[in-house]
């Protein structure tokens, strides 16, 4: 997590998986990646997303057996995606992607930055890499940098499982650390083609043939 010392810009967070899903360069309503996070990850991101909206249970979106990390929906305004308070504001969004403030919601028109670090690199410099143009191949491991939005479930459906809050993640950047591993590589020798590669993501989507992207609930986000 990053965030300035007494700043209203939005904190911005980070995570690792592996992709699922991509349409960062395809996409047309939107440009979403969909990663399966992993199992060291996950629990802590969902912890701290419980923490900082004081829920116990969150709502995410998710598709193609992964979590989805997103721009802004061609429909979406800045009136229907109430940001918390946690150093979040609503910002009024403009087509014109370098007009936006730092770390608001990318719109659905604009290029996520995604860069190329299959070589070793320091982190807070990951927008010195080389930037990537073309869409990351499904099986890669990828680190997403986002923010978060919320907005209230409490007359939708979610309700039947107890839960009043979900949760959008905001994409801003994507680095691509490695390519998918080959079939005949060692890690994969002891997996078949119908065993599922999980590494750590419990959702209703694990055995899902859905190809529509659903909210899904976690109940990770209760706090320990």
């Amino acid at each position: 997590m990053s965030r300035e010392t007494n700043s209203t810009t939005p904190c911005l967070f980070y995570t690792v998986g592996i992709v699922s899903h991509s349409d960062l360069v395809t996409g047309q309503n939107s440009h979403q990646i969909c990663i399966v996070p992993t199992d060291l990850s996950w629990s802590r991101v969902t912890a701290v997303m419980g923490m900082l909206f004081e829920q116990k249970k969150l709502a995410i979106s998710t598709f193609k057996n992964g979590v989805s990390f997103s721009t802004l929906k061609r429909k979406d305004t800045g009136a229907n995606q109430q940001l918390s308070s946690l150093g979040m504001s609503t910002p009024s969004f403009s087509k014109a992607p370098m007009s936006r403030s730092r770390n608001t919601p990318l719109p659905y028109n604009c290029n996520v930055p995604t860069f190329d670090g299959r070589a070793p690199f320091r982190l807070p410099e990951y927008k010195d890499l080389q930037k990537l143009h073309t869409e990351i191949t499904p099986g890669s491991a990828v680190i997403v940098l986002f923010t978060l939005g919320a907005y209230d479930l409490s007359d939708g459906g979610a309700m039947s499982y107890g839960v009043t809050c979900g949760v959008s993640l905001n994409i801003q950047s994507v680095v691509l650390i490695a390519d998918p591993l080959k079939a005949d590589s060692p890690i994969m020798s002891n997996f078949t083609s119908n065993t599922t590669f999980h590494l750590g993501v419990l959702s209703e989507t694990d055995s899902s043939d859905s190809e529509n992207e659903s909210e899904n609930v976690d109940d990770q986000a209760e706090l320990m």
